[in-house]
């Protein structure tokens, strides 16, 4: 962290998934993945159906809690309990099925 305020340092990621595992059942879904989103950037998670795509983003947005590994939000590890509305971490995720616009219900800020 800068002492300019409590921003961030440059250097830190906005949101990070450091070492993520999740398992449903005997199914691994996201094994040890690791993911670092600067502040402003977008990012597309893509891959077949049934890669875990999904799996990830929920783990980051507060739908899962990862069985090993942690979310950070600039550079604080963080535990999302269910997803925020709106978004203290400032994250949002518009899914294919829900999309974003003007009208969802979703926050549009990332």
């Amino acid at each position: 962290m800068s002492a300019a305020a409590g921003e961030p340092a440059a250097d830190v990621p906005a949101a990070e998934l450091v070492a993520v595992t999740k398992r449903f059942g005997p199914v691994l879904a996201n094994d040890a993945i690791d993911l670092a989103v600067a502040k402003g950037e977008i990012h597309a998670v893509v891959g077949e159906n049934g890669a875990g795509k999904s799996t990830l983003m929920s783990v980051l947005y507060g739908l899962h809690r990862p069985d090993s590994g942690h979310v950070r939000r600039e550079g604080r590890r963080i535990r999302l309990r269910s997803p925020p509305t709106p978004s203290p971490t400032g994250s949002a995720w518009c899914t294919s099925v829900s999309g974003c616009s003007p009208s969802s219900p979703w926050p549009r800020t990332w």
